[in-house]
């Protein structure tokens, strides 16, 4: 019996099946390794910007949730050079520059803690609703918000679904409210976000208490100063002490992590990953290891 060859047809489908299964799984597993859920984070914060303006805090070690009160009448820092700036228009910055991950850097340079994901409108508004001293919980629309396709944000569809469960179990009594701090502008009288006594009063809030008790020193090593002060003030909030600023002898295109041990490092891989660090071993001068800053992230976080 002769076999009869399959059409070359078939075998061009067949290709292109192949190749889309690979692609899809690709995108699938790469989703599974960024998600909140295999990253094993003692906490996970998320800022919702809107009409509200607040700050979810997840303990998944030890069941403490923080929710953050902020006022769109303050004015805030946010990183990036663009000086203070009015919460209730942070949105219509993002729009102008199209750099959505501003809201990152800004959240997590006023808790002086790492943001991990932010929710957003689109559409950018001026807000105007001030704070409050017990900021609203309302599960559903929280919820919905994840999901629309009127928000942006920088989590994928796992992250989506295991945020929302976080949500879904937790009732309003079930958080802390922590209050914002606030200075007076002496020219204009403004009311300022005040990153300083932020920190003073919740220090230590959002640590993240495996890389603590890893204990690891770090150095930090810039070129621009301003900027390895914001980024070692939320490394910091996370539990990892930063033994260090000091000027760099290097040029890099982001950041570089040198540590001594080709060995895992839940905090190298926490800057790595919350950073886009690459990693290299090498001497690390009494710490454990040196952060080195390139130009790019300098100016995201000046």
């Amino acid at each position: 019996m002769a076999w009869r060859k399959a059409p070359k047809r078939n075998y061009f489908l067949y290709s292109i099946a192949g190749f889309v299964v690979l692609y899809v799984g690709f995108i699938a597993f790469r989703a599974l390794y960024t998600s909140a859920v295999f990253a094993r984070h003692d906490r996970i914060n998320i800022a919702f910007y809107g009409d509200e303006a607040t700050i979810l805090s997840f303990g998944l070690t030890d069941n403490v949730n923080y929710i953050v009160s902020l006022s769109h009448e303050q004015k805030i820092m946010i990183p990036g050079g663009y000086n203070q700036y009015p919460m209730g228009s942070l949105g219509k910055l993002v729009e102008i520059e199209k750099d959505p991950d501003i809201l990152q850097r800004t959240f997590s340079s006023m808790i002086s803690g790492y943001v991990n994901y932010y929710v957003s409108p689109k559409k950018a508004e001026v807000f105007q609703k001030p704070d409050t001293d017990q900021p609203a919980y309302q599960k559903v629309d929280l919820i919905r918000r994840l999901f629309s396709s009127s928000n942006l944000t920088n989590m994928n569809v796992i992250d989506k679904f295991y945020i929302g469960y976080l949500i879904a179990k937790r009732r309003q009594q079930d958080y802390v409210v922590l209050r914002s701090s606030i200075r007076r502008d002496e020219e204009d009288g403004a009311h300022i976000f005040s990153e300083r006594s932020f920190l003073k009063k919740y220090k230590g809030f959002f640590y993240y208490q495996t890389l603590r008790e890893e204990g690891m020193e770090t150095q930090i090593k810039y070129n621009n100063y301003k900027s390895a002060v914001t980024l070692s003030r939320v490394i910091e909030g996370q539990g990892i002490r930063v033994a260090d600023l000091s000027a760099s002898d290097r040029n890099v295109s982001r950041c570089i992590i040198r540590t001594r041990a080709p060995r895992t490092s839940k905090t190298v891989d926490f800057i790595a990953r919350s950073f886009s660090c690459d990693i290299e071993t090498g001497e690390t001068e009494g710490v454990d290891i040196i952060v080195y800053l390139g130009e790019e992230i300098e100016s995201q976080w000046e």
